[in-house]
C-alpha cells in the first residue's frame, strides 16, 4: 500500500497538512495535494489515483464535478467533512465519510480500505 498514489483535495492547508502527515508517517509516498477544484481536476483527468480523501466543500463550493469524475475514473474516495451526512448534497450522500475532527487511526483505516480492491483485495 506504501506505493498507492493519493490524492488530497483539502482547501484549508493545516488539515491539508495534517492528512499529508498521518499517510506520511503510516509509510504512503506518493501523496500529491490539490486545494481548488480546477487544480483538482486536472490532477485526476491527468494522473493515475489509488484513492483520493477529498473535503465536502472547496472554497465554499460544493465537489459535484469533482465526484463526478471520480466515479466516472472509477477512482475510490472518501469525503472529509464536518456536516453532517443528511446536510450534504444528495451525491455526497452515499460516500464513506470522515467527520471533521478526525484522527490519524481513523483515516487510516479509510484508506485501507478504499486500497483494498487495487491490491487484490487483501489490503497489503
Amino acid at each position: 500500500m506504501a506505493d498507492s498514489h493519493l490524492l488530497v483535495i483539502e482547501d484549508e492547508g493545516a488539515i491539508a497538512i495534517d492528512i499529508e502527515s498521518a499517510l506520511t508517517v503510516a509509510g504512503y509516498t506518493n501523496i500529491a495535494l490539490a486545494a481548488t477544484e480546477k487544480h483538482a481536476l486536472a490532477r485526476i483527468e491527468g494522473e493515475a489515483w489509488d484513492a483520493v480523501i477529498a473535503d465536502a466543500n472547496l472554497n465554499g463550493k460544493g465537489i459535484q464535478h469533482i465526484v463526478e469524475a471520480l466515479d466516472r475514473k472509477r477512482i475510490p474516495f472518501v469525503i472529509v467533512t464536518g456536516y453532517e451526512r443528511e446536510n450534504l448534497p444528495e451525491i455526497l450522500r452515499s460516500a464513506p465519510l470522515i467527520a471533521k475532527p478526525f484522527t490519524g487511526p481513523k483515516l487510516l483505516q479509510i484508506i485501507s480500505e478504499l486500497l483494498m480492491p487495487a491490491h487484490g483485495g487483501d489490503g497489503l
